[in-house]
């Protein structure tokens, strides 16, 4: 039994058998293993395929709440912009309660727009780096899953 992890065109792939029967769980064309193949096939005993069951679902898992972190992370981000805007709200409101002179109200106004549209890109940029950020990490938290996996499975203990 063998387990290898390769790399090329940007994709990674998990191989696991022998010379002569391979599964090749992500092909790099997208295309799947013919069902034939895959019912002539006895590449794994029951330890290995429970191993095989285990590593994968913890390492789904992890993903899973790598998932949610990034979820949360946006929306901990949005709260607070909105808390932070609706405040610039109310103050709006205030200083133009305490204006005296039109002149007043319209710099309070302006201001307020003026604020109002640099926070909103400001905060776009925020956001995009977040996504950006968790992309990344996802990446490599998956690569780094597919290596503790594919040597997991290499290992003597899985053979």
């Amino acid at each position: 039994m063998t387990a290898r992890l390769s790399k090329g065109g940007g994709r990674s792939k998990i191989e696991i058998g022998n010379l002569e029967d391979q599964i090749v769980l992500d092909r790099p064309d997208g295309t799947k293993p013919q069902r034939a193949m895959m019912n002539r096939m006895n590449v794994f005993t029951q330890p290995q395929t429970a191993l095989f069951g285990q590593q994968a679902f913890l390492a789904l898992g992890r993903l899973q709440g790598h998932a949610f972190k990034s979820m949360m992370s946006y929306q901990i981000e949005a709260l607070a912009f909105l808390k932070h805007r609706y405040e610039q709200d109310v103050k709006l409101l205030e200083d133009l309660n305490a204006s005296k002179e039109i002149d007043d109200a319209v710099h309070i106004y302006t201001d307020f727009f003026q604020n109002a549209l640099n926070d909103y890109s400001s905060e776009a940029g925020k956001m995009a780096n977040i996504g950006s950020k968790f992309a990344s990490e996802t990446a490599d938290r998956i690569q780094r899953e597919a290596e503790a996996l594919a040597d997991e499975l290499s290992s003597p203990k899985a053979a």
